[in-house]
């Protein structure tokens, strides 16, 4: 999409304006840019600015890291303790591979895909 498109999110706006089935998007504000918890904006633009010069990848990694626990507005890690989360090094995709891993472990199976040892 060009850049026009993509600036505030208008494509994507648009896109759920003009395909409202049943007027779902009639009440709800469409992506609000707040950050939440307010108490954690403040924290996430100081790293933010710090990332700035290593990159948007490694922003994003330290981002999915160390504030997406906060952030998820489905509460999705609340099963773990966020230092347990913050300090995990697996590189997890979102809070819903911890619901996965948990499950695996359930089975007998590992987060890598190997049988857990039996004692």
């Amino acid at each position: 999409a060009p850049l026009a498109a993509k600036k505030n999110e208008s494509l994507y706006r648009a896109v759920l304006e003009r395909d409202n089935w049943a007027g779902v998007w009639r009440d709800i504000p469409l992506n609000s840019q707040r950050i939440r918890p307010v108490w954690l904006a403040p924290l996430r633009l100081t790293a933010k600015a710090l990332h700035a010069p290593l990159g948007r990848k490694r922003w994003h990694q330290f981002e999915k890291q160390y504030f997406e626990y906060w952030m998820s507005p489905t509460c999705i890690y609340a099963a773990w303790p966020y230092l347990e989360v913050a300090q995990d090094r697996r590189g997890h995709a979102g809070g819903i591979s911890w619901h996965i891993a948990d499950y695996l472990v359930g089975k007998g199976v590992n987060w890598d895909g190997s049988i857990q040892a039996k004692c």
